[in-house]
């Protein structure tokens, strides 16, 4: 019987196309041009398509009469009453250019655009239509295409050579579709079910979903300030464009014009619909990180009062590397099945105080009169009231049941859960095949995304046998991810042994080492070093376990280090433990964090600059660390270690020079002067707590995700070295605290600051390696991190062993200098400024100020920064580095 399925299943879709019957043709304008994702909408049944970049459509009804809507902005609608047969009706739908009326307005010195009482009253209605449903469900069908518009000189030649020989033109670099079951419950409940999915190419985060499940009645949608925010008259100007009749109502174009154009605001045009003032259609354009988005929304009534959306349109277009990019989707929303907010009346009249004060006053205190209880009650239908007492009656409310809903969560761990997402994909969701997809697809394919797909088709083909020919891939998901392991050409060959080999003993177990390469370094007191980390570790239910035997070796002072550490982890992300137990003898740098290793290597090698300081040490560490939960961790370790300082054993550079001449191994220190010492031995305990108190997250498939920047970080650490263990040890006690946040400014800039205070009691005996160091910078190319380190200073001169506080403040700005110029804007450079200042008792103040770019090419930053010490001039410089708040790029 399973033999015959398929073929039955065949035979009944194509069965069922012979059978279906509706309405089908093609809208165009007066010159017969197309008119590409024209809503079709059949107001009965609450079913609608859009025309395909042709201009064709297909919709299939049941036989009897329907009222089909044919409409396409800035053309008026067409209502046609067809009655639909036992088959296909071919029907050509001619749209006419839209006769926008414009009322005619006296326009005084006192007087303004009638736009402004348009928006404000919508404006004021925003809250309430977006509380106006208590539920809905509905069928989302999303497509999506995307190819290459141009390639970057350099490598153009190359990249068409190899696309050519894969039999793929930039035309067809992304096609997707899917089809899936939405639904939404107040407040902040979202579920969909992906019923089928078929995607070739990548997207390259272009998805528009995130436009799709949001509301342009929230204040915010995207990352970018909403027409309809309350905030709006700070960011954008409105002007009257006329009106024009649809559905029994007047529908007004209004234009949104940005204060201040630039990334986060929209432009274009809005529609909304008389007295009931909500969205009618829109026509929007945006820019994020230099990428444009243009957003265009079709409503339809659903029920009386509630207009919702059915279509929209989302085109992507940008640059990156110069790589010209375009993406287009298509997301046709239909069969809604809505439930009314019973506690919200269906109808009422808004009122623009600004414009009738005296009708306004005395709409709200007979709303204030006749309450009882709460506002909300009085707010009958047919009741007229201001917007700005609207705004205040749905704030209440809107209060009044978040105290509700919190009174009724047992599990207080999920008070901050502030959004509910369950996402779920159909078993058989990418199983379907072509004649699947001709049934339910809403939108007839073009001829072009006909060839597009079978074209795309056969390259995957291809590709799939390839794969199976080659290497096999076992995906394994559990607690740590996605875990990926090679099941064919597993075995050792030549290359390994630079480049790092990776081998499985059984199923649970894996040996290897890491690549010598990346771990080949120079400084002065070592010369050329290397070190080889070798691994051996475990991966099961229970828990992972590892084993790392490292090998370091010294060129200049012919020495061989080595050390072996053993970690045991085990539980969730959230809830886990990690237990590590490290000896040996090695060399360590006296700040581990001061410069990135591969630039001290440049810095040597090219400039004669040995900014790497080291000293040896045999040790015997361990350290243990437990996450609470999601906001609190805590960490402990203990360290007995008995180091030795050490001289210089290699002046080699690249490019000697008289000028230049490396320096001590043993740097300079306000507090200690000369730190060159012999023998010091060091047994020290360590305690650190590490919590994001007020942390918010989003549900997903009944998992938590962190928000992030939804809370400060505070980390609180003791560290307190004893003696009578070890000869010449070190004494001190000390306490330490570090606060580090971003603030979003909405849309004109982020704030980042981290505060880093602390003291040492008592200490004795203290060497360099033991100072409180500072995250400091003294060459051109930079990995530190932007927002909390110093540009200028001495990595070791500052440090210190006395009461410190640590400042650094980093703020980016929308629109500064350069970033009012457009074309700035639109790559998407940020300007940004910084104030960095470190006192120390032991210490002058050191104080830095600057200006950067950040984001050039996306992903870099250009600073200029002067310092200052006890508030007298000392030096400048200029940086090269990674862009600040890299990680909102991405968001």
């Amino acid at each position: 019987m399973k033999r015959y399925l398929p073929t039955f299943l065949l035979f009944y879709v194509c069965y069922q196309t012979i059978l279906a019957q509706g309405i089908r043709g093609k809208v165009t304008d007066q010159s017969g041009n197309p008119l590409p994702y024209a809503t079709v909408f059949v107001t009965k049944v609450q079913v609608g398509t859009a025309t395909n970049e042709d201009g064709q459509y297909e919709i299939k009804l049941d036989p009897g009469s329907h009222e089909v809507r044919f409409q396409y902005l800035g053309y008026t609608t067409k209502v046609l009453n067809l009655q639909v047969g036992s088959s296909w009706q071919d029907i050509t739908i001619i749209l006419d250019e839209e006769p926008v009326d414009l009322q005619t307005v006296e326009i005084l010195d006192n007087r303004e655009d009638p736009a402004y009482t348009i928006m404000r009253r919508a404006i004021g209605k925003a809250s309430y239509h977006e509380q106006q449903l208590d539920a809905y469900t509905a069928l989302s069908y999303i497509k999506g295409t995307g190819r290459l518009k141009d390639l970057p000189r350099l490598f153009r030649k190359k990249i068409e050579k190899a696309l050519e020989e894969e039999g793929i033109d930039t035309s067809t670099a992304f096609v997707t579709e899917s089809v899936s079951e939405i639904s939404y419950q107040r407040p902040n409940q979202f579920k969909e079910k992906v019923i089928s999915v078929r995607t070739i190419g990548e997207d390259n985060n272009t998805s528009p979903n995130q436009f799709i499940n949001s509301s342009f009645y929230h204040p915010d949608i995207a990352g970018a300030v909403s027409p309809l925010s309350p905030k709006a008259f700070a960011y954008y100007r409105f002007e009257y464009l006329g009106f024009f009749p649809d559905h029994g109502f007047n529908i007004n174009k209004i234009k949104v014009i940005p204060r201040s154009a630039g990334d986060n605001l929209f432009s274009g045009t809005i529609y909304i619909v008389d007295h009931i003032w909500s969205i009618h259609s829109l026509d929007l354009n945006t820019s994020i990180w230099g990428i444009k988005f243009n957003i265009n929304q079709v409503y339809q009534p659903i029920e009386e009062n509630v207009w919702l959306p059915v279509n929209h349109i989302f085109d992507v277009t940008g640059s990156f590397f110069g790589f010209d990019f375009e993406y287009r989707y298509f997301a046709n929303i239909q069969n809604y099945q809505i439930t009314l907010n019973p506690d919200l009346p269906s109808d009422f009249e808004v009122i623009d105080e600004k414009i009738e004060k005296e009708r306004a006053k005395e709409a709200d205190n007979s709303v204030t009169k006749n309450s009882t209880t709460s506002s909300l009650e009085s707010l009958s239908s047919g009741k007229e009231i201001s917007r700005k007492e609207l705004r205040k009656i749905i704030r209440e409310y809107e209060k009044q049941e978040a105290q509700e809903e919190l009174a009724e969560v047992k599990d207080t761990t999920k008070v901050d859960v502030i959004q509910l997402t369950e996402y779920e994909i159909d078993s058989n969701a990418y199983k379907r095949d072509s004649s699947y997809w001709e049934t339910i697809r809403p939108i007839p394919l073009t001829d072009y995304e006909v060839k597009g797909y079978t074209k795309m088709d056969s390259i995957s083909r291809v590709e799939a046998e390839k794969t199976s020919q080659q290497d096999t891939i076992e995906m394994t998901i559990g607690s740590e991810g996605v875990t990926i392991n090679k099941k064919k050409n597993d075995s050792f060959s030549l290359g390994d042994i630079l480049l790092g080999g990776n081998y499985k003993m059984n199923k649970k177990v894996r040996f290897g080492w890491e690549s010598p390469l990346t771990n080949l370094h120079f400084n002065t007191v070592e010369g050329y070093h290397v070190r080889l980390p070798f691994f051996i570790h475990n991966i099961s239910e229970t828990g992972r376990w590892r084993i790392s035997p490292v090998v370091h070796y010294s060129f200049a002072r012919n020495r061989l280090n080595g050390s072996l550490s053993s970690i045991w982890n085990f539980g969730d992300k959230y809830t886990s433990t990690t237990l590590k137990i490290e000896a040996g003898r090695m060399t360590e740098a006296y700040n581990p964090k001061a410069i990135d290793p591969y630039i001290s290597d440049f810095a040597s090698l090219l400039w004669e600059r040995n900014y790497w300081k080291v000293y040896e040490q045999r040790y015997i560490r361990t350290s243990w660390n437990q996450s609470l939960n999601e906001k609190n961790k805590i960490a402990a370790e203990i360290l007995i270690a008995e180091r030795r300082g050490l001289e210089n054993h290699s002046d080699h550079s690249f490019f000697d020079s008289d000028k230049r001449a490396y320096t001590s191994n043993f740097p300079f220190n306000e507090e200690l002067g000369n730190t060159a010492f012999d023998t010091s031995g060091l047994s020290q305990i360590k305690f650190s707590w590490t919590t994001e108190p007020w942390l918010k997250y989003r549900m997903r498939n009944n998992r938590t995700e962190r928000i992030e920047n939804s809370s400060p970080k505070l980390t609180f650490t003791y560290r307190g070295a004893i003696d009578g263990i070890l000869d010449h040890s070190a004494q001190f006690q000390q306490f330490d605290f570090q606060f580090q946040h971003l603030w979003s400014i909405g849309i004109r800039g982020d704030l980042s600051t981290k505060i880093n205070i602390g003291t040492f009691i008592n200490p004795k005996n203290l060497t360099v390696i033991d100072l409180q160091h500072f995250p400091g910078n003294r060459t051109f190319l930079t990995a530190s991190d932007p927002v909390q380190s110093f540009r200028l200073m001495d990595y070791y001169r500052f440090s210190t062993q006395s009461s410190y506080a640590a400042v650094f403040t980093h703020y980016q700005f929308r629109k500064l200098l350069l970033s009012r110029i457009p074309l700035i804007r639109t790559l998407g450079w940020k300007e940004a400024a910084f104030l960095n200042i470190l006192e120390s008792k032991g210490a002058q103040p050191y104080t830095e100020i600057g200006y950067g770019i950040n984001y050039i090419f996306r992903v870099f930053r250009i600073e200029g920064v002067a310092s200052f010490v006890n508030g007298k001039y000392e030096d400048w410089g200029i940086r090269l580095g990674i862009a600040s708040n890299l990680q909102s790029l991405f968001n």
